[in-house]
């Protein structure tokens, strides 16, 4: 694990970017619980609960179902609102 430590430090001196673990999330397919929990408490961040929403878009959720998408689709219709009410 101190080689994804080490990764992260060199992303950081090379970008000069600083990754804050405290606001971070950990997460995985196909790993037990166990193991994301031991990953976490290395890199002391939490382990991310799926499905989650990523730049206002759900993800690992049933696309299939329309609940999948309402929240997308009430945000979508807001701004359409708004729009048409500027361009009339």
């Amino acid at each position: 694990m101190s080689s994804i430590l080490r990764r992260f430090y060199c992303f950081e001196l090379v970008s000069g970017l600083k990754v804050n673990f405290v606001k971070s999330c950990i997460g995985g397919t196909g790993l037990g619980q166990s193991l994301l929990q031991s990953f976490a408490a290395i890199l002391n961040c939490k382990v991310m609960v799926i499905p989650f929403v990523y730049l206002g878009l759900p993800v690992g959720g049933c696309h299939k179902r329309g609940a999948f998408w309402s929240r997308v689709l009430e945000r979508v219709q807001g701004k359409l609102s708004r729009w048409r009410g500027r361009c009339l």
